[in-house]
């Protein structure tokens, strides 16, 4: 696993995930959260990154409903990681 590419993937995932706070005229605390929201991508796509490096089958089993936006953003950090931070052997 490439560690700065894993990183700057969930970081620019986490950015764009709360860079809609800027559409909130009456939120103080933008940056803060804009600041969290990176943080917190970078964090999942670590997570995520070393989660793949795993051997065997999850036992939480699959789900069919993919109901929330989150899942979508924590698919596309796998998938992000996958392709360019995961070396290919």
């Amino acid at each position: 696993m490439n560690f700065i590419a894993v990183v700057v993937i969930g970081a620019v995932l986490g950015a764009l995930d709360g860079v809609g706070i800027f559409f909130e005229p009456k939120e103080p605390y933008k940056w803060q959260i804009l600041f969290a929201a990176t943080l917190k991508g970078m964090l999942v796509a670590l997570l995520t990154g070393f989660s793949l490096g795993c051997k065997g089958r999850s036992e939480i089993g699959r789900r069919t409903i993919c109901d929330s936006e989150r899942d979508h953003h924590r698919g596309l950090i796998g998938l992000f990681i996958v392709i360019w931070a995961v070396k290919k052997t």
